[in-house]
Order: C-alpha cells, then structure tokens, then sequence
C-alpha cells in the first residue's frame, strides 16, 4: 500500500505557473498526480513575479492618479505615500492567490510532496524532503517545471538594500530614494515606473522594451523621459563599472565617450532570468542542456 502511495500518473518536478495549472487540468482529466515543489506550490509569478509587481503597480497608479487630480478638477488634501502599505497589500494579493491554488489541489486531490526533486530514471524522482528523509516516486509521466532565477551581474553579490532583483523587490518593503535599474525589458519597466510614482529618481539603463518594435521602443522612451526617468539606452556596465558601499552605488559609464559617475541608494538588476536546471539530474538521464535550454 505505501508503495502504491508513491505511484503517479504524472508527476511535476516543480510547480509554479505551468506545473500547477497542468496538474489542476491532468487531475480534472482523472490522472492521479504529484507536485514536487521545495518551496510554495505558484512559483515565481505567484509568490515574487506578474502577481506581486502587477499589485505594486496598481498602487503606484492610484499615487499617480491623485497626485494628477487637479488636472480633472478635483484637488485632494495633503497627499501621503506609504510604500509599506502598498507592499503589504500586495502580498495580501499574493497569499488571496496561493490559498486559491491550495484549495483547487485539495478539490482535486493533487498531492503536493515538499522537498528537493532530482530525477533519477525518466520515470523516477528522488525527493530529499525538509525533516531529511528521502523518498523515491514514480510516475507513468514527468514534466519539468523547475522555473527559473534572476540573471545578477557577474562579479555582483546580491544585497536587498543595495543590489537586488525582482525577487526582493516583491517582497520587500524597501524604497530606495534613488535607484538604478539596470534592464529595460518588462520587469526593469515596471519597477522603474512604480518607484517613479513613488517620488524616487530612476536612472534606467538599457534599452526600453529591445524585444519591440523600433516605434513602440520610441514612444515608451519618451513616455518615461516625460515622467522624470533618465533613460540610458547605449551603454552596457559591468561590474566594474559599479561600486557598491554601504552608503550606496555609483556607475561610472561613458555614454557618448564622455565619463559620468551617477550615485544613487540601490541597483535594481532586471537583465532576464536563467532556468533552474542544475542539480536536477537531468544528465544523469541523458536530457541535454543547450544555451540554457532543455
């Protein structure tokens, strides 16, 4: 009986975004299925990714708004920003959606088994559990959903005051007064726009938006530029270029060969995210790894 436990139709390795849904979804279709998951069952996007930022950004919207009012006619009284606030909301939201996620695997009778997954068959996971035990599960069907991290700067510790990511910029209720964001893609966006409607003094280095089209890299450039962010699109710093202290940061870049040291509290680095995909097993199984794909 308790070998039976341990056999699954399917079993994740993972279960953020795509794990839990496709779990959800093999369970309606009558599937008996596992979630292996070391930390919170919704990953990245639930607990410190779209769900979190997309809540950050509603109440830097509500900050823009007011401070707006007058244009429409309407004058508030004084105007106050609590950062904190905004944050505590957003990981309300946060943990509104993961006990949605908890009660859809209980409804559907998904087991979630807490600990380390590494492959070790195509139909086998060894899970290293918290309490130190282990366990082997097998399963007709594997899929893998072991996300992804955020891409730091090489040579660059991460700090959550100083040199942080989205990971802490989620869960942490730090508001630098200064900030550097290093990445202009989705996540650099976002962050530069919401500590902008907080009163901070954004410097965003890269190019706005590289993945659009050349006119929508334009407009978005001169949309943050209106609102008061230094957009920096053409220089690439290393860490070198960096010097982190407990006082803050300062970049030393060249833009137009013309040397410029800007200081600023923090750097948020936002220059993409790479799979998890170590110490799974996946050689061990012979499934190869090309460019950080599988």
């Amino acid at each position: 009986m308790a070998q039976e436990q341990n056999v699954y139709d399917v079993l994740f390795l993972g279960g953020g975004t795509g794990g839990y849904v496709a779990a959800i979804r093999a369970a309606q279709l009558g599937m008996r299925v596992g979630v292996v998951e070391k930390d919170l069952v919704g990953g990245t996007c639930v607990h410190r990714g779209c769900i979190p930022a997309k809540a950050l950004l509603k109440g830097a919207s509500v900050a823009a708004t007011v401070k707006g009012a007058s244009t429409y006619g309407v004058t508030p009284g004084e105007i106050s920003l609590d950062y904190s606030v905004t944050m505590a909301n957003a990981r309300k939201v946060v943990e509104q959606n993961y006990k949605g996620i908890q009660f859809l695997f209980r409804k559907h009778k998904i087991d979630t088994i807490e600990g380390y997954g590494v492959l070790t068959s195509p139909t086998t996971i060894k899970v290293q559990e918290s309490d130190g035990a282990s366990r082997e599960l097998s399963a007709k069907n594997i899929i893998i959903d072991t996300g992804s991290t955020p891409r730091p700067i090489a040579g660059l510790d991460w700090d959550p005051k100083r040199v942080f990511n989205s990971d802490h910029a989620t869960t942490e209720p730090y508001l630098p007064k200064r900030v550097i964001v290093r990445g202009g893609g989705a996540t650099g966006l976002e962050f530069a726009s919401t500590y902008r409607d907080f009163d901070c003094e954004v410097t965003l280095v890269g190019r706005v938006a590289p993945n659009e089209d050349e006119e929508v890299q334009k407009d978005l450039t001169r949309a943050f530029q209106r609102r008061g962010i230094r957009v920096i699109p053409n220089v690439r710093p290393t860490a070198d270029d960096f010097e982190i202290s407990d006082s803050g940061v300062k970049m030393r870049i060249s833009p137009g060969g013309k040397e410029e040291i800007i200081e600023a509290d923090a750097l948020l680095v936002a220059t993409g995210r790479y799979g998890n995909y170590e110490g799974i097993g996946l050689e061990d199984i012979g499934i190869n790894v090309v460019d950080g794909y599988i």
